[in-house]
């Protein structure tokens, strides 16, 4: 009866502080420096390039040069967090439609592509209609992005103490 009685309040606690702790992080691209929070992959790009060749750039106050290239992101930084929303700010500077997004979620994605030239505009995704999000994908003709935001959420230490104890007193149970 006790050992129920255990189980039971450690998942009526965890219900009830299952919400973790939001963290937002930005990667301001202006600075000339990639953030090791997030994962710049080029590897399946149009040119099969990345920064530092004749078609991209990583340029102090102006961002990631995106010039015929496609760049994957992904947020290792997050360690397991659930990543909620992402908002990515950029400048278009060749023609409307040359930039194309992609946020991919655990339940689908959302893509979407430039509205104007010459403007700051921003591309964001929230989990609320695509699920905790994995990853984006932006694809460009000559584009600046200058900043990329993460917001996730990680466990708190209470959360996590108390699957441990809901573990010790499954474990225990079952004996």
């Amino acid at each position: 009866m006790f050992q129920r009685a255990c189980v039971t309040a450690a998942i009526v606690a965890f219900a009830g502080s299952a919400a973790g702790q939001i963290v937002s992080v930005t990667d301001d691209l202006t600075d000339g420096a990639l953030d090791p929070f997030f994962s710049y992959d080029f590897s399946s790009d149009f040119m099969g390039n990345g920064p530092g060749n004749d078609f991209n750039s990583l340029d102090l106050g102006s961002g990631l040069l995106l010039a015929s290239d496609e760049v994957f992101i992904t947020f290792p930084g997050a360690m397991g967090g659930n990543v909620l929303e992402v908002n990515i700010a950029f400048e278009d500077f060749t023609g409307v439609g040359a930039t194309d997004f992609e946020a991919i979620g655990l339940m689908g994605s959302v893509m979407d592509s430039n509205s104007t030239v010459s403007t700051p505009e921003s591309f964001s995704a929230s989990s609320s209609s695509i699920g905790f999000i994995q990853s984006a994908e932006v694809g460009a003709f000559e584009t600046y992005i200058r900043s990329i935001t993460v917001r996730y959420e990680i466990p708190t230490p209470a959360t996590a103490g108390l699957f441990g104890l809901a573990g010790l007193a499954a474990a225990r149970r079952r004996r």
